[in-house]
């Protein structure tokens, strides 16, 4: 079978997929969304921040971290600056991301 190359069946796929693993669990997206929303402004850091900083029970599924966080990109919240910086989590074998910044959008 072929590969199909569509950018927007991709994002499809991805945005469902984000949507079913915020769907199973609305109360950790609401911490999250309120978290986010209380972050000051020029706020800069990375989701790994977010984790460490974090101080209510963990999610049903790794996923709804990177859910959220993209959602908040999405929303204009957070803006990805050219910085580029490792994550420390071993997890995460010190993958470089890009750090953001809290944008308050009115």
């Amino acid at each position: 079978m072929a590969h199909v190359y569509d950018i927007r069946k991709s994002r499809a796929a991805r945005d469902f997929g984000m949507a079913l693993v915020m769907g199973n669990n609305p109360h950790f997206c609401q911490q999250y969304r309120d978290f986010i929303e209380n972050l000051k402004n020029g706020w800069i850091g990375q989701q790994e921040d977010i984790r460490m900083a974090w101080p209510f029970d963990e999610p049903h599924h790794h996923n709804c971290w990177s859910a959220n966080w993209g959602a908040a990109v999405r929303r204009g919240w957070l803006v990805p600056l050219p910085d580029i910086t490792k994550m420390a989590k071993e997890s995460s074998h010190a993958r470089k991301t890009h750090l953001h910044m809290r944008v308050w959008t009115w």
